[in-house]
This record gives structure tokens, C-alpha cells and sequence, in this order.
């Protein structure tokens, strides 16, 4: 369940979880041992990486086609399409998936 962030206003915080179909409006008040507690935004969350990339281990290293490598030499793809377009130029005959062998 999702934690949502309360302040009071000499400025104690409390968390509360609850369902995200329940959440808690922002400037919502609550009340937590006598004391009033308003919603307010969380900026504490995990950003998502932007420079995700599927690595083959199938291919071979450095290989010509690839829109670019991680440090060891493997072929990596940012996108649907670029994997689309690595098999257009491969005519198919490359597979992506599979062990690759040291």
C-alpha cells in the first residue's frame, strides 16, 4: 500500500498507508492524538532511470549493427524500435534472446 504524508502545523509529520482507490485528497485533514494533521505532497520517492537498455548476451560483442555497446562490448537497445530496425538490417538472420557462451 501506498504511504501518504501528513503535516501538523508546528510542523510534526506522520505517515498513514491506505489503498491508492482511498487516497487521501491533498489538503485533507486528519486527526492523530488530538492533534490535526493536513495532507500534503511527498517528494521522497525513487526517480525511475531514464538510460534503461536491454543488453543481449546472445550477440556477439561489438557487433556492427548494434545501436550502441556497454563496456564489455554487448549490444544494447534503448527501444522497441530500435530492435526493429537492428532486425531490418540483420535481415533476421541475428537472434537477440539466448545464453551466450563466454
Amino acid at each position: 500500500m501506498p504511504m501518504y504524508l501528513f503535516m501538523s502545523d508546528d510542523g510534526a509529520c506522520i505517515e498513514e498507508y491506505s489503498h491508492m482507490a482511498d487516497a487521501p485528497a491533498l489538503g485533507s485533514e486528519i486527526e492523530r492524538d488530538g492533534k490535526m494533521f493536513m495532507r500534503v505532497v511527498s517528494d521522497y520517492q525513487a526517480h525511475a532511470k531514464k538510460d534503461r537498455c536491454f543488453t543481449s548476451n546472445a550477440l556477439p560483442r561489438w557487433h556492427p549493427d548494434a545501436p550502441r555497446h556497454d563496456v564489455k562490448g554487448k549490444p544494447q537497445f534503448a527501444s522497441q524500435r530500435e530492435v526493429d530496425e537492428f532486425c531490418s538490417k540483420t535481415q533476421g538472420k541475428e537472434s537477440l534472446g539466448g545464453y551466450y557462451d563466454e
